[in-house]
């Protein structure tokens, strides 16, 4: 979305980014390519972004130490425009498990995390929900990342 104040009026002109298929159109006629977020779950263990559902979320998180998971919904242009930095964070940080969930299609999970917007990153540490966060922007993940990391080594010290 794009706000602008028209001159004359003094008003607000809201102009909304159209997503259609994998193209954004902007106001002025540019379009760029968004990542499809409807892939399909991958066995592969070296898979960078492992995809949820309701019915393997609990199971899946409970067997891995750290697990920051996208809560997306296809229909979000954020969202879209957003997953190619949290795919980014996963490559670089290969020692956490990065997953995604479509918080529509799985309303279980969304209740459990209960999102204030999307897209919204959920932390679990040892299979408990530790924190979230609204997250649309790398430096904010990468601030949850710092926390995450930080607060693996206070606790490594206390054992």
């Amino acid at each position: 979305m794009h706000l602008t104040i028209d001159s004359a009026t003094m008003r607000p002109l809201i102009y909304f980014y159209v997503i259609h298929g994998n193209i954004s159109l902007h106001p002025k006629g540019q379009a760029h390519n968004i990542p499809n977020m409807t892939t399909q779950p991958s066995s592969d263990p070296k898979t960078l972004v492992h995809e949820l559902s309701d019915s393997n979320a609990k199971d899946f998180i409970a067997k891995h130490k750290v697990c920051v998971v996208d809560v997306f919904a296809a229909w979000c242009g954020t969202c879209r425009l957003f997953y190619p930095a949290f795919e980014q964070s996963a490559s670089e940080n290969t020692d956490l498990t990065f997953c995604k969930i479509d918080g529509e299609k799985n309303p279980s999970f969304s209740f459990l995390v209960s999102p204030e917007s999307i897209p919204y990153v959920a932390v679990f540490v040892d299979g408990q929900l530790v924190g979230g966060k609204v997250c649309g922007k790398k430096e904010i993940l990468n601030e949850m990342i710092d926390t995450i990391r930080k607060n693996m080594g206070s606790a490594e010290k206390q054992s």
